[in-house]
């Protein structure tokens, strides 16, 4: 055997590494959904700062983002908690979906605020629980507290 003989496997070997290292991080992106979606916000943020360099990349909007992002990283902390712990609650996801809807209506008519307590409510023309799930397409109804004869 010679020397040309011997040296060459290992050079051809390490070229096919080299060939393989954008392989191998594309597989592990693909394989890590995490990774994956990190990967995505950043390029989803560069390119719209590029689009949008007057208004996206400023720090009153990275406020606003972060300030409508505090609930529900308060809601997957509380999740994460129960998890752990080896209980599965889905309900909290549509608790938050139907206080969203009570806010909006709320913020329209300040008087229903005192009633958020004692408050009824209706989806689809049924009576259900303020932790029901809502889709878009449902009708939502509140029924503040009512008395008299």
């Amino acid at each position: 055997m010679t020397v040309s003989q011997v040296t060459r496997p290992l050079s051809e070997s390490a070229t096919e590494t080299r060939d393989a290292l954008p392989v191998r991080i594309i597989r592990r992106l693909a394989d890590s959904r995490e990774l994956t979606l990190f990967v995505l916000v950043v390029v989803l943020a560069v390119a719209m700062s590029i689009v949008y360099p007057n208004n996206f990349p400023t720090g009153p909007n990275l406020r606003a983002v972060l300030l409508n992002l505090a609930p529900v990283g308060i809601m997957v902390c509380g999740m994460m908690l129960l998890m752990i712990a080896g209980s599965f609650d889905l309900s909290v996801g549509s608790t938050l979906a139907f206080s969203g809807v009570w806010a909006g209506v709320v913020a329209r008519h300040p008087a229903l605020a005192p009633y958020a307590g004692s408050l009824s409510a209706a989806r689809n023309l049924e009576y259900t629980r303020l932790s029901a799930a809502v889709t878009d397409a449902d009708e939502i109804a509140f029924m503040p507290p009512v008395s008299g004869g």
